[in-house]
């Protein structure tokens, strides 16, 4: 079972971990800056062209006349990244146009609270923004009403889904969004995942999506991920009455040093919240669904029982 929520381990490759700064006027509010979510896509950007060009920071470093060092602060943001700086980055690493306009927005807009991303939703999953964030988390709490979640998702279900979403996709569109969510995966099979914290409204689970044997390999999975010692799944039963849960899904992201993300998803958007006050809010909302929900033990045997009354259905059908 992975660790009580709230409490993040240490993951590596924080860039942030361990800087030690004498405080001066100002380092309050150009520390929130360099760390709001708008600067974090930035960085997740810049990273993502260096590595699709092929160079290292020490090349990038010459081509700038900068330091190393310097390449490598500006991705982790332990350097504040100025607009002529990132307008450099981009020409070296011959960014498209669209993009370049959009990090140079993003740049322009670091103090703004919160961020809206509109989906493109032709694109597959490893175009989204959230799933950079998820790889430098240090624990992630998921909670589903409706759906089981991506990353403990199986490749028939997570098929269904996306196949009955409600948009026109090609076959083979609808095949490269699944083989990126279930290649999201490989981050729990890390020796440093995430705690992952998945809690599920037991109408998730009795759903029939993709049929009974895609379903029941669904619930059979989730059983096999609850062993894993930093994956936790805890289910809310139908009888539960009111609880925190009852409105909306909800992802929170907590990282070893940088603040915590709240991710609000829809059809045609994903919100991502960083206010202290929204944090404080999910958090307590994540809490109460827990109380109401079945302990992990518990609930590892109603997903046994759910997946059992399939398998003696099928046999019925059979007879």
């Amino acid at each position: 079972m992975g660790l009580p929520p709230g409490q993040a381990r240490p993951r590596s490759g924080n860039g942030a971990a361990g800087l030690a700064c004498r405080r001066v006027p100002g380092m309050a509010a150009q520390r929130r800056r360099q760390h709001s979510i708008r600067m974090r896509r930035v960085r997740m950007e810049l990273h993502r062209l260096r590595k699709e060009a092929r160079l290292t920071c020490s090349e990038v470093a010459r081509k700038l006349d900068a330091s190393e060092s310097t390449i490598s602060r500006w991705e982790s943001g332990q350097r504040g990244l100025k607009r002529d700086d990132l307008s450099a980055l981009l020409a070296v690493y011959h960014a498209p146009r669209r993009l370049r306009d959009a990090l140079l927005k993003l740049h322009g807009s670091a103090d703004e609270p919160g961020l809206l991303d509109m989906a493109d939703l032709t694109l597959p999953d490893t175009f989204r923004t959230w799933f950079g964030f998820e790889e430098d988390a240090s624990e992630i709490w998921n909670y589903e009403p409706l759906l089981v979640p991506g990353l403990v998702q199986t490749f028939g279900y997570a098929r269904a889904v996306i196949a009955g979403y409600g948009v026109p996709l090609s076959d083979e569109e609808i095949e490269s969004r699944v083989n990126a969510r279930i290649a999201r995966q490989t981050l729990l099979r890390l020796p440093d995942a995430p705690a992952l914290t998945v809690v599920l409204n037991e109408a998730a689970l009795r759903q029939n999506v993709g049929g009974p044997d895609i379903m029941r390999g669904q619930l059979e999975h989730l059983v096999e991920a609850a062993e894993r010692p930093s994956v936790t799944i805890r289910v809310v039963r139908l009888d539960a009455g009111a609880h925190p849960g009852l409105d909306t899904p909800f992802a929170v992201l907590h990282f070893a040093v940088l603040p915590s993300l709240v991710l609000l998803e829809n059809k045609v958007a994903s919100l991502y919240l960083e206010e202290t006050a929204h944090l404080n809010a999910y958090r307590l909302a994540f809490k109460g669904i827990l109380a109401a929900a079945l302990d992990a033990r518990r609930s590892v045997e109603l997903l046994r029982d759910i997946a059992a009354g399939l398998s003696r259905g099928d046999e019925g059908a059979r007879q």
